[in-house]
């Protein structure tokens, strides 16, 4: 083999009528001088690979590469390097895609390990493969998204129950940014295909044929989104992925809009010479980067006390994980012994969180406001440190951070709905913009950060399932905590402290209550419904 040869990566390789099988079979027919890596699950039972390789046996290697598993992917590095000593594009096209969901069904258990497939196998993979990269003339990091993760796109409205699929997508998309960010001499974005494209009748474009072309001006208006022209029929051969969805469409909306309009979706062969395409056209200068305040919220102790005495008919309940060691409640009870109860909740625990439902079930039989405050917050984590340990060892971050706020409101799902004012407000983040300046920082809050994208993402998706409820992602911005402390002692780049230079002290946990009880209690579903909302009542992008 040429050491001039150009050497590709693609995982989840395995599925004849896959993306990855048919980006591994194009890159091959394609560029003569390329050699592929193929990386598999289980190489045994890759066939269809195997009778690939017969016809370029010199150009093909099939891999093993467990999503998430930092042994085998560490093995298969090593392999490429002994063999190549670099690889020059990695596609991370692996993922996982369960049962269709709405929020408040979703299994826990399933979006836990859709997360360590959908995002943290991409960052093993960085992981493993970065000084390989590294050493390419022209590396390129590409994951497989999904529009489905985009906040702002028609997709997160439309009723298509792929909540733990495309919830996960929003955390890649945020992560494959950050890398952009974090890492100059890459070429890293992200590609997201045409799953649902003409099935949810999204075609807010002028002209999709002209997508196809993949020019460099319609990558940077409409960022990677790879569409065919429309309802052009391909029966015989469609998405692998496409198919499973529809047989979990438990809503009937694939089944009605496939009889209405037909198989409209393109070939995954056609989605991969057309991803290719724009893989292999793209530059950090024009596509890095491209899909195409505070890093810690405040404990909730202060939004308790402020709510108790500024709303004289008011009833809290206050949770913590562990009622004994809350001795500032215990003496607010003390203030207010008839409208403060202090119950026992653990992020993400079905039962306790069932247990939580019931105890305000038989005491008040409704609940009226909700304010998922509780979170996690660690800083460690750069992605060119290649400590790719570190975020899978905090998967705590996407259990408390998203999954505590989803569990949670699938308990209280039939209390909020009993009220005739219900709402649901889960506190989140500005680090978990796309496009906001913090993701451009070198603040060390990966895991943090991207899992509150997930959170976003998941809100404003319950916004658009459940008609009768006001819930939006409240950001509460900088706010001088025990948190903010933990957030300046760990501060090892000094960007936090440059934050404070620039912008001086920030308000304390009781004065950022008041502001966010007002924003929450004026709050209406037209007005600020699915919305991303600042503690000044701006709208940060999402």
């Amino acid at each position: 083999m040429s050491s001039t040869a150009t050497v590709y990566l693609v995982t989840g390789a395995n599925r004849p009528r896959g993306l990855g099988f048919c980006l591994v079979t194009h890159i091959l027919a394609t560029h003569e001088n390329a050699f592929v890596y193929a990386a598999v699950r289980d190489p045994a039972k890759a066939s269809a690979l195997y009778e690939l390789k017969e016809k370029h046996p010199h150009r093909l290697a099939i891999v093993k590469c467990v999503s998430a598993d930092k042994e085998s992917n560490t093995a298969m590095a090593k392999e490429i390097e002994e063999r190549h000593g670099r690889v020059d594009t990695v596609i991370a096209n692996a993922a996982l895609l369960g049962a269709a969901a709405s929020v408040h069904e979703a299994p826990p258990d399933d979006m836990e390990e859709h997360f360590r497939v959908n995002v943290v196998g991409p960052v093993v993979l960085f992981g493993a493969v970065y000084e390989l990269l590294k050493k390419s003339k022209n590396p390129r990091f590409i994951p497989i998204s999904s529009r489905g993760g985009s906040l702002s796109g028609p997709i997160i409205e439309f009723p298509m129950g792929s909540v733990i699929y495309a919830s996960t997508k929003a955390t890649l998309n945020w992560v494959s940014r950050k890398i952009h960010f974090e890492n100059d001499w890459l070429s890293a974005l992200y590609a997201i295909t045409v799953i649902g494209y003409q099935i949810a009748k999204i075609v807010p474009l002028p002209s999709p044929y002209h997508l196809v072309k993949s020019t460099l001006t319609c990558v940077r208006t409409f960022p990677l989104f790879i569409v065919q022209q429309e309802l052009k029929p391909a029966p015989s051969f469609l998405f692998w992925i496409v198919d499973f969805t529809i047989v979990a469409d438990k809503s009937g909306q694939y089944q009605d809009l496939i009889k209405e309009r037909g198989y409209g979706l393109p070939p995954a062969t056609e989605v991969a010479a057309s991803l290719l395409k724009i893989i292999d056209k793209s530059t950090r200068e024009k596509n890095g980067g491209e899909f195409m305040n505070m890093e810690a919220n405040f404990r909730g102790f202060a939004l308790t006390a402020h709510i108790l005495s500024k709303h004289e008919n008011a009833f809290v309940y206050a949770t913590v994980r562990d009622t004994t060691k809350a001795p500032a409640l215990d003496e607010l009870k003390k203030k207010y012994p008839n409208r403060l109860a202090i119950s026992k909740w653990v992020a993400a625990d079905v039962e306790g969180n069932a247990a939580l439902a019931k105890e305000i079930e038989q005491r008040h039989g409704r609940v009226d406001t909700v304010i998922a405050n509780a979170g996690t917050l660690q800083y460690a984590l750069i992605f060119n440190t290649n400590r790719v340990n570190f975020l899978i060892t905090q998967c705590a971050y996407p259990k408390a951070n998203v999954l505590g706020p989803v569990v949670l409101f699938q308990a209280v799902y039939e209390l909020l709905k009993k009220s005739s004012s219900p709402r649901f407000i889960p506190i989140s983040s500005i680090a978990g913009s796309l496009v906001a300046p913090p993701i451009t920082l070198d603040m060390r809050n990966t895991v943090y950060a991207s899992s509150k994208t997930t959170l976003n993402w998941v809100t404003r998706k319950i916004h658009f399932e459940n008609e009768w409820l006001v819930t939006f992602p409240l950001s509460p911005g900088g706010v001088d905590s025990d948190m903010f402390d933990y957030t300046k002692a760990t501060d090892a780049t000094g960007v936090v402290a440059d934050l404070v230079k620039e912008y001086g002290t920030f308000p304390t946990a009781d004065q950022a209550a008041i502001l966010l009880l007002k924003i929450i209690d004026e709050s209406t579903r037209e007005k600020d419904g699915g919305e991303f909302i600042n503690i000044d009542g701006s709208r940060p992008p999402w």
